[in-house]
């Protein structure tokens, strides 16, 4: 075992050689020790049902579903579409590669189904984002403020405050250099720079636009170049060292005003997509897909050590069988909520703000890459919206206003057109140990 040739942290060459009656034979590889999950591949990648429902829903990139994949209104597609179970228009399974048929969706995928559309695809491991104190130990990353750092490495040894309140400007931008760690929710707003990972250990609470100051443009989407010049985009952003961020979340991101009965009624009440019915994990088979028990066992703790007997119902491998999501217990910006968080604003009295005031219902900008292992919600009043980098989640309540377009970073890729060399290192969560990256056979050293 030796270090990469080409000087690539963690990556490593490991050389095998045999004799069998008398004949040797070697056989090298390069693999990627502790490489990120290839769930960060994709631009939308959902562990579960993944549902594009608007004409005015334009894609720049891949995406992904663990399960099935709904579209209806015949949204833009500019990429390929991974399916574990059926493409479905309105809940009901189509075949978009049938003779004269109409696929539910329009764009590359749309024109070329037989390229572009894929249906019965492996389902892919997310990571496990339960035990932070794995990538805690790995933190040695900062987050500063107008030259102050308000968190260096991990934030939360103060468990009456273990979330943050982070706001940046234009001007002042909160920068995340390398891997940080909030053990607590975290609220993030404004404009950010550097490259980094944030992992939040509570929920993600996006309170506005998420800007990056030093950001790649996404004006002409990188997804949709040739490949030569989408090599082009990420050397000419990696070598000008332009923003990019991650934030991986153990619970769920909540964009907009929580608190709000209109964010209420959007997200979470509304049926068939509403967290209020989705979440439940007490009555999944070993597919993960609801109201199919197909592991043929119940799912009980029979022998009382506290595990239970199946773990197939633990869909998401966070070690809990979780009910439908709560509003007041899981979403909602609650006094005792707001008490745990650091940094939280306050009126000239020195009283705690409530949050529909910290938060706006007016945004549309997300730079970044969003990752959690539960929900993601967001609602606002504004449009178009413009995700720039991916957005990767069990459950999903986008509302958005107008035009929703996802625009993929491939700075993220975990394989390059030309250069398989060329990683930006964000510490961006795990899903395997080791990765090979190529095999091949070598002459045997005789001597």
């Amino acid at each position: 075992v030796e270090a990469d040739p080409a000087g690539v942290a963690s990556n490593y060459q490991l050389t095998a050689v045999a004799t069998v009656r008398g004949k040797t034979r070697a056989i090298r590889a390069l693999v990627r020790k502790n490489p990120p999950s290839t769930v960060f591949d994709y631009e939308y990648f959902l562990n579960n049902w993944g549902w594009w429902w608007g004409s005015s829903i334009h894609g720049y990139g891949d995406q992904r579903s663990n399960w099935d994949f709904d579209f209806r209104y015949n949204p833009e597609v500019n990429g390929h579409i991974l399916a574990n179970g059926n493409v479905e228009s309105n809940m009901v399974p189509v075949d978009p590669y049938a003779p004269g048929g109409t696929p539910p969706f329009t764009g590359w995928a749309g024109n070329d189904p037989l390229t572009y559309c894929h249906t019965g695809s492996p389902r892919v491991k997310m990571p496990n984002l339960k035990n932070l104190a794995v990538y805690e130990s790995g933190a040695t990353g900062t987050v500063e403020i107008n030259g102050v750092t308000i968190v260096n490495g991990v934030h939360g040894d103060d468990e009456a405050q273990s979330g943050i309140y982070l706001e940046g400007t234009a001007a002042n931008p909160i920068e995340i250099d390398g891997r940080v760690v909030i053990r607590g929710d975290a609220i993030v707003k404004g404009y950010i720079t550097g490259q980094g990972t944030l992992y939040v250990g509570g929920n993600l609470y996006i309170a506005g636009d998420v800007i990056y100051s030093n950001g790649p443009s996404f004006s002409s989407p990188p997804a949709t170049m040739s490949a030569s010049a989408q090599d082009s985009w990420v050397a000419s952003a990696k070598s000008a060292g332009k923003d990019l961020i991650a934030f991986a979340v153990r619970e769920s991101i909540f964009a907009g005003q929580v608190n709000s009965s209109t964010w209420k009624s959007g997200c979470y009440d509304a049926s068939v997509y509403g967290l209020k019915n989705v979440g439940g994990e007490t009555n999944l088979g070993a597919d993960g897909i609801a109201d199919t028990p197909d592991d043929g066992i119940a799912y009980l703790d029979t022998d009382g050590d506290g595990t239970p007997d199946s773990a197939w119902y633990d869909a998401d491998e966070d070690g809990v069988v979780d009910a439908n999501f709560n509003y007041a217990n899981d979403i909602q910006m609650t006094t005792a909520r707001r008490d745990r968080i650091a940094r939280y604003p306050v009126n000239s009295s020195n009283q705690l703000i409530d949050y529909n005031t910290v938060a706006s219902g007016s945004f549309t900008r997300f730079d970044g890459i969003y990752y959690t292992n539960h929900a993601m919600a967001s609602r606002t009043s504004a449009g178009p919206d413009y995700l720039n980098g991916s957005l990767i989640c069990r459950n999903e309540a986008w509302i958005f206003t107008n035009r929703l377009d996802f625009r993929y970073d491939p700075r993220v890729h975990s394989r390059y057109n030309q250069d398989p060399n060329n990683i930006i290192d964000l510490g961006l969560p795990v899903a395997e140990s080791a990765r090979m990256l190529r095999r091949y056979e070598i002459a045997p050293d005789e001597a």
